[in-house]
C-alpha cells in the first residue's frame, strides 16, 4: 500500500504546474491581473518553463529503458 507522499507529485512538479497556471491565467484572466503583472514576467515565466522542459528532453535520462531485446528465456 503506497503511502500519501508517494501519491504526491514532486515539489518541482507542483512549480511547474503553478507557473503554467500563472501564465495561463494572466493570458486567459481578467483584465485586471493582465494590468498588474507586466508582460515581460509572463514572457519570461513561460520561457523559462520551455527551457526547463527543452534542457530535460536533452539532458540524461534519469529512468533507465528496459531492454527490449530476446531475454534468456527466449534463446
Amino acid at each position: 500500500m503506497q503511502s500519501l507522499a508517494d501519491r504526491l507529485p514532486s515539489p518541482q512538479t507542483t512549480v511547474r504546474l503553478a507557473l503554467a497556471a500563472f501564465v495561463l491565467a494572466w493570458v486567459f484572466g481578467p483584465h485586471a491581473l493582465r494590468s498588474a503583472v507586466p508582460i515581460w514576467i509572463a514572457f519570461a515565466v513561460g520561457a523559462g518553463l520551455e527551457l526547463h522542459f527543452l534542457v530535460r528532453a536533452l539532458g540524461p535520462s534519469r529512468v533507465r529503458l528496459p531492454d527490449r531485446g530476446p531475454q534468456v528465456v527466449d534463446r
